[in-house]
């Protein structure tokens, strides 16, 4: 029988998911945290120990809004028209380990062939290889395809084959469904609009509950806000136009926003580049400052956020996820509210029950940064700043 190594963190701060504290020891041993205590509690402990005063503990983060098979290209779905799926495998495998190494022990994938992602999320389970934890709804549900993101879409035309969409996207190995209720300006060059109707939204909820899944939505109008969070969606990514109606139909029903301000960003800085018509790059600004507001409006009203970036999207890298942390203070939210948006908030949306957190039991999923991210959200946010990545208990190599 393998002896179980023990170690003992000490000296520093320890962020647990819900609060900065200090004074604690935090002991860790296989895959994960068996003990936290005070300091001195400790004392005589003669395994392991990693002396962490003058940086935190805390756990590692969860991206709750990723695109793995997507290369962050202008065109992020266009190699997925290769034949050369041992390839795309690589990447994916490549993409969702570069973002372990950056801290991130969990990733919500929300789009993408409903293959590959799936392979490499069951490699990772069974322990086949590295990697973070790994949920994937496959294909996304749409209104049309237009060009954009089409080989991760399964379109659904009509209000009445909204639910049978959803069965066919559980049934391809789905660990919840993406349902795009507002049809994109971006993607259409038209203004967002509704693209179900509240009822087509209800029936594609309850036919992916049926099946044991959460359903989430991409929803930017006011009016698909309330309709998704009436349904009973689990997270409404963007929520851009989020209204007083919208805060209050999310918070009465528990719905997270995840508001992906990097993606945005990224976007709107390649559009300006390119030398984008004023008309294009005002709206999109627009845009920009609306989902900040959002995000604002709806943590000062109680409601819950989770930290998603969109990563894959066009500019916005696999690996470069801490920059939402940044964004998210440049937005005017408190250290501690993005903090757990990038920890416990984001395990509760993935239904996780032991990363995002520091507590007896939990998985020993961890992250030590320099100094306090409290006062410094860049300890958390660049990886410069990160003193050691660990994952079920073991230390991930320098990257």
């Amino acid at each position: 029988m393998v002896e179980m190594t023990h170690t003992l963190f000490s000296g520093g701060n320890v962020f647990d998911g819900r609060e900065m504290r200090s004074g604690l020891g935090v002991l860790m041993a296989g895959r994960n945290i068996t003990a936290v205590s005070t300091a001195e509690s400790f004392a005589g402990f003669d395994g392991l120990t990693i002396d962490t005063t003058g940086m935190t503990l805390m756990p590692g983060m969860i991206d709750a809004h990723v695109h793995l098979a997507f290369d962050a290209s202008e065109t992020p779905d266009g190699k997925l028209s290769d034949d050369d799926s041992a390839g795309l495998e690589a990447a994916v495998a490549s993409r969702a380990l570069v973002s372990l190494q950056a801290g991130f022990v969990a990733l919500r994938d929300c789009g993408g062939p409903g293959t590959t992602e799936f392979t490499i999320r069951d490699a990772i389970r069974r322990g086949d290889q590295a990697g973070p934890v790994i949920q994937a709804c496959g294909q996304m549900i749409r209104k049309a395809l237009n060009g954009f993101g089409d080989k991760v879409a399964y379109a659904a035309t009509s209000d009445s084959d909204v639910p049978d969409a959803v069965r066919a996207v559980a049934a391809t190995g789905a660990d919840f469904i993406n349902i795009m209720t507002t049809i994109d300006a971006t993607a259409c060059g038209q203004p967002d609009r509704p693209a179900y109707s509240a009822d087509a939204v209800q029936r594609g909820v309850d036919a992916a509950r049926a099946l044991g899944l959460r359903t989430i939505s991409n929803a930017q109008c006011a009016e698909d806000v309330v309709a998704a969070a009436a349904a009973g969606v689990a997270s409404v990514e963007q929520g851009s136009r989020l209204n007083a109606a919208g805060i209050d139909a999310m918070i009465a029903n528990d719905v997270v926003l995840v508001p992906i301000l990097l993606a945005r960003q990224n976007i709107d800085d390649a559009r300006i580049a390119r030398g984008g018509s004023p008309a294009a790059i005002d709206a999109a600004a627009e845009l920009a400052a609306q989902t900040r507001e959002a995000a604002r409006r709806f943590v000062w009203a109680g409601g819950k956020l989770a930290l998603g970036t969109d990563c894959g999207a066009p500019g916005s890298a696999h690996g470069t996820n801490g920059a939402e942390l940044l964004l998210l203070a440049e937005a005017g939210l408190a250290p501690l509210d993005i903090l757990r948006a990038a920890t416990l908030n984001g395990a509760d949306l993935m239904g996780l029950h032991d990363p995002g957190r520091i507590e007896q039991g939990a998985r020993a999923s961890l992250l030590l940064v320099a100094g306090d991210p409290t006062r410094n959200i860049r300890a958390v946010a660049e990886t410069t700043h990160h003193h050691g990545v660990w994952h079920d208990g073991k230390r991930l190599p320098a990257r």
